[in-house]
């Protein structure tokens, strides 16, 4: 009862006086209970208030002492919590998180999250074992098309390709789907590559624009690549793809005549791209994953082609330690932005493995951020959203551009962000009363109030 008391106090206080009195909190609580429910919440709280101070002392006398948690169900709020630690660019306190609690408590989730965060064949592996026993069809067949994917990564091309095939698509999303298709094409055997033709055709039946964009991409992608090589049987499947993708006919017309020529160039294959300079993006980006990607010719597609490859640019240089060619990438992004043309999500990519890497390209990431965030740059939201956003804005010191970024998301009514600019708002407050900016302070609290 006065665990729960405890607690419920704790949350109440990082509500309304921030995360660092809600801190204290949760430590004191954690040093004293001795009851393993109570711990586990406390522990929680700890790492949760860490995060959201960006105080790595606190988030790593939670994970550490994650181990002391031997009872309770924690296994939701686990892998809540170590998503959260990833997506704040900490994923070596998410891995240790998710291994304690997966050692104490086994649970296929908890072992998926693990082999997400390991990025090992032997990891996906155990996933995929238990998701078996424990009856979870879907969350096995996902463990196997990743230890598939890495198995080819590795080398084991016909092994993964084997592993690969053995997978029940219907068990899996329509974009899971697609990349198992990837891996098939790989095949030497051209029926095998006719099927897995077969398969991004079964995916674009869902419906989604996206996922049967990247269908016809994966495909015009593989036929560009065996060029000469390509069979008449995948020639044909490519083609009746096209049709199902409800391509103009002109397209289909010019690709017909293409893909069942002998010699086709290059350049001709590009005229049946789905958008300008798509394939060499995809290529591009096949390449970054396996360790390369650098040295490659940026093709001519327009601005949002050479705004997406400037962002690979970014990702490759901070990859590699070079924040010289980092920084003159983003710097070149926010020169050429340009309210005629939309810019595309990898740019936002760009900006938060800068921000997330905590080197000097942060900087530069924080001021093309904030000239995404205004009116001259038609940017779509970034990938998880503007509260993810904000909290690595706040982590490099940039508080301003991050409660720039909350509000954005709060106007677009995204509940992360909504929460968050109500926190920020409330904190902002309480500062201002203790500077003795009482007018502010208040207008500030009624605003946080609102946005709650």
């Amino acid at each position: 009862m006065l665990e729960r008391l405890g607690l419920a106090a704790a949350e109440r206080t990082r509500r309304s006086l921030g995360a660092r009195a809600g801190l204290a909190l949760y430590d004191q609580l954690a040093r004293n209970t001795a009851d393993a429910e109570a711990l586990g919440a406390a522990l929680l709280g700890v790492i949760g208030c860490g995060l959201e101070l960006g105080d790595a002392q606190a988030i790593s006398r939670g994970v550490a002492a994650w181990g002391k948690v031997d009872g309770g169900a924690f296994a939701p709020q686990i892998v809540e919590t170590a998503a959260a630690l990833a997506d704040a660019m900490r994923r070596d306190e998410a891995l240790a998180l998710a291994r304690a609690e997966a050692r104490m408590r086994p649970d296929a989730r908890l072992l998926y999250l693990v082999a997400r965060l390991e990025e090992t064949a032997s990891a996906f592996a155990a996933a995929e074992e238990r998701a078996d026993r424990e009856g979870l069809a879907r969350l096995a067949a996902v463990c196997r098309a990743r230890r598939a994917r890495l198995l080819v990564r590795a080398g084991l091309v016909e092994q993964g390709i084997e592993l690969a095939r053995g997978i029940d698509t219907e068990r899996v999303s329509p974009e899971e789907v697609v990349g198992i298709a990837r891996l098939v094409l790989k095949s030497g055997s051209r029926f095998v590559r006719a099927g897995a033709i077969g398969m991004l055709e079964r995916a674009m039946a869902s419906g989604d624009p996206a996922c049967r964009r990247r269908a016809v991409a994966v495909a015009l992608l593989h036929a560009d690549e065996l060029g000469d090589a390509l069979t008449p049987l995948e020639a044909d499947r490519v083609l009746a793809l096209m049709k199902r993708a409800a391509l103009p006919e002109a397209a289909i017309a010019q690709a017909r005549g293409i893909l069942t020529g002998v010699g086709a160039s290059d350049h001709a294959r590009a005229a049946i791209a789905p958008a300008p300079g798509g394939p060499a993006l995809l290529r591009r980006v096949a390449a970054a994953r396996e360790g390369g990607g650098k040295n490659m010719v940026c093709p001519d597609g327009g601005g949002a082609v050479r705004l997406a490859w400037l962002a690979i640019d970014a990702c490759l240089a901070i990859r590699d330690g070079e924040a010289g060619p980092a920084a003159l990438a983003l710097m070149e992004i926010g020169r050429r932005l340009d309210p005629a043309v939309r810019t595309p999500r990898a740019v936002w990519t760009a900006v938060l493995f800068a921000l997330g890497s905590g080197g000097p390209a942060a900087s530069d990431a924080a001021v093309l951020a904030d000239r995404l965030l205004g009116t001259e740059a038609r940017a779509e939201a970034p990938p998880g959203g503007y509260a993810r956003l904000a909290a690595l804005l706040a982590r490099a010191g940039h508080v301003g551009i991050a409660e720039r970024a909350l509000r954005r998301g709060a106007e677009i009514r995204q509940p992360e962000a909504r929460h968050g600019l109500a926190r920020h708002l409330v904190r902002e407050a309480y500062r201002l009363a203790r500077a003795g900016e009482s007018a502010e302070a208040l207008a500030r609290l009624r605003e946080g109030k609102r946005a709650s």
